[in-house]
């Protein structure tokens, strides 16, 4: 089970400073002022015999990381997630344990007037819902076999629903997700520190662009 503890110490964010790194295929490096980049990836889809079809598919995505210093900073960032990202919306979640995964949607919940101690973790329930200002749901399918369990979850219904739907291990069941999703991945940079990496395609490029903008005018 994921502990939750207070593993950010308080750390101000002047008006000088950056949320924001550059994403690099490999790694993240420099802290630099926020660059919107919209990638473009070209596709060429196979036929069943792996040949490649004349037809090619432009795909937009958009990725960004934001850091935190503090259980404050992490609670704006959720913030920041429910003013700019709309509801019925999949999140891909990842993350070491104790990464943080937990933590952030325990900020969900407060950003949408439940509290921090409604929120514990999926872990061995499989599934928590929160009836907030928006559904929040948050799954974890480590223990779950095949995608017809996942499916008995009731994980279509949660889809059409107005909120959030938080999917840990979400990779395994790729085929049963909703073709427009937003990943997140939560890394652990030191021992107070989390990187939060955004990436989205297509339908959720300008909402996760909004995102970026408001990572860059939060302080401390």
């Amino acid at each position: 089970m994921e502990k939750i503890s207070n593993y950010f110490l308080p750390s101000p964010l002047n008006s000088n400073s950056t949320l924001i790194q550059r994403h690099s295929r490999h790694q993240f490096r420099e802290l630099v002022p926020l660059t919107i980049r919209e990638k473009s990836h070209l596709s060429h889809p196979t036929d069943k015999s792996g040949n490649f079809l004349k037809r090619a598919i432009n795909i937009n995505t958009f990725e960004f990381s934001a850091t935190s210093e503090s259980e404050a900073i992490t609670d704006k960032l959720a913030q920041a997630f429910v003013n700019c990202i709309p509801g019925n919306t999949t999140i891909a979640l990842s993350g070491t344990l104790g990464a943080g995964k937990t933590r952030f949607v325990q900020g969900i919940a407060v950003a949408l007037g439940g509290t921090p101690e409604q929120v514990t973790s999926p872990t061995f329930v499989i599934c928590n819902q929160y009836p907030l200002k928006r559904h929040v749901f948050h799954l974890d399918a480590y223990r779950i076999k095949d995608a017809d369990e996942f499916l008995e979850l009731g994980v279509d219904e949660m889809y059409l629903t107005d909120g959030y739907v938080f999917i840990e291990w979400a990779e395994k069941f790729s085929d049963c997700l909703p073709r427009e999703q937003i990943s997140l991945n939560i890394v652990i940079d030191g021992e107070y520190s989390r990187r939060f990496e955004f990436s989205a395609t297509t339908k959720y490029v300008d909402c996760l662009t909004a995102l970026a903008r408001s990572c860059t005018l939060m302080d401390g």
